[in-house]
């Protein structure tokens, strides 16, 4: 099982459970710019406790394409187009986001997701 986490799960998160597979994108990386972040993912990243991991072109093209793609941002689509990989490979995953359009996104394609602080969403909006 891998856990894909945005930015919310670093700064909201119950925090890195030891032995668990924790990944994000580089751009989910950049976003940590303060550096109480900064020194919390670098050392994650040193630990070994989470790894940047990149989506497939393919992947990141079709969530591109995608009309429910339109309201993410760049390292929200390369996050769920990670995800979209994993799927494809067969490799249980789940996504921890508290944004609405990437958990709609996700909702609409399959893929598991966990809010981490607010209500997940319901249904699909178009």
């Amino acid at each position: 099982m891998r856990y894909l986490i945005d930015a919310a799960f670093l700064l909201n998160g119950p925090g890195f459970e030891p032995g668990m597979a924790y990944v994000t994108t580089a751009g989910i990386d950049r976003e940590f710019r303060d550096s109480r972040s900064r020194m919390l993912v670098d050392n994650a990243i040193r630990l070994g406790a989470l790894k940047l991991l990149e989506p497939s072109s393919d992947s990141l093209a079709r969530v591109n394409a995608d009309s429910l793609s339109r309201r993410l941002s760049k390292p929200d689509r390369e996050l769920a187009a990670l995800a979209l990989d994993l799927k494809n490979a067969g490799e249980e995953s789940v996504v921890y986001s508290d944004d609405y359009s990437l958990l709609n996104f996700l909702k609409s394609r399959g893929i598991a997701f966990e809010p981490v602080l607010r209500e997940g969403i319901k249904r699909v909006r178009k």
